[in-house]
């Protein structure tokens, strides 16, 4: 108990500090770089799940990544390799963000957290990056194998938004239900562990107690790089980077959302 209150201290201190640069009178006219001005941070009860902002674009999430990938021992510097590149990783977000309006910042936090950063066995022998199906008593056994990556983005991300993100799903959390939940810890449901939250759809999705805390400082450390970003350069658009054609948002006119349910 000790050890998860310093933890969510950590994360509360450290989100501060970073967005110290996106507050008060000096940076007012900097906050207004796009329209909606920069993203908050959030902790594990923020209902920021389905949330989208303008900023939150496959091209900043991919410079989060390469600048991440400079620092030395940083759990950044190797993911994508086991998919040959970031390509799939990067198209997966867009299609959590585009077809089921998933925060995409969420969708790469959970894909880096669930794989190791992608090196798992399961990542790298299953193309399964959210450990999909790899319950505590077999995990690599009972997890469940993709023909891809892109295919296991689509699937797993229409189950995330059916059965937690949206009201009246299977292991959605109801805020203010006082019916008794046991989450997959054995742990009772917190009153405030609802929504479309991390600390909501903790109680169903796994039995680490420490899941929300750790996705939560993964998806705060982009949104302190996306506010930094768009603040130094006082930009009013997000230039694109270079990269293939096929990410681009118009190849998923002809995408197939899954339709399946887990």
């Amino acid at each position: 108990m000790i050890l998860k209150l310093f933890s969510l201290l950590l994360l509360v201190v450290a989100c501060g500090k970073d967005n110290n640069n996106v507050s008060g009178p000096e940076s007012s006219k900097k906050s207004n770089c796009i329209e909606g001005g920069t993203i908050r941070c959030g902790d594990i009860h923020s209902k920021d799940l389905l949330y989208v902002h303008t900023l939150m674009t496959t091209d900043v999430l991919r410079e989060f990544i390469a600048e991440k990938r400079t620092i030395k021992d940083s759990p950044w510097s190797k993911i994508g390799e086991g998919i040959g590149d970031l390509d799939d990783l990067m198209y997966g977000v867009l299609i959590a963000k585009e077809v089921y309006g998933i925060n995409p910042v969420f969708a790469l936090a959970l894909s880096a957290q669930e794989s190791l950063w992608g090196r798992s066995r399961i990542a790298r022998l299953k193309r399964n990056l959210w450990g999909w199906e790899a319950y505590d008593h077999c995990p690599f056994e009972c997890a469940r194998k993709f023909t891809s990556y892109r295919d296991g983005f689509n699937m797993v991300f229409a189950r995330i938004k059916k059965n937690y993100l949206t009201e009246g799903g299977k292991y959605y959390q109801q805020c203010g239900d006082s019916a008794p939940v046991t989450c997959a810890n054995d742990q009772p449901k917190q009153t405030d562990a609802c929504g479309v939250s991390l600390a909501g759809m903790n109680c169903r999705y796994t039995t680490s107690s420490d899941w929300a805390i750790n996705i939560r400082r993964i998806m705060n450390q982009m949104i302190n790089y996306i506010n930094r970003r768009c603040q130094d350069a006082q930009i009013t658009t997000v230039p694109p980077l270079s990269r293939p054609p096929n990410i681009e948002k118009t190849r998923l006119s002809h995408f197939v959302p899954s339709t399946s349910s887990r």
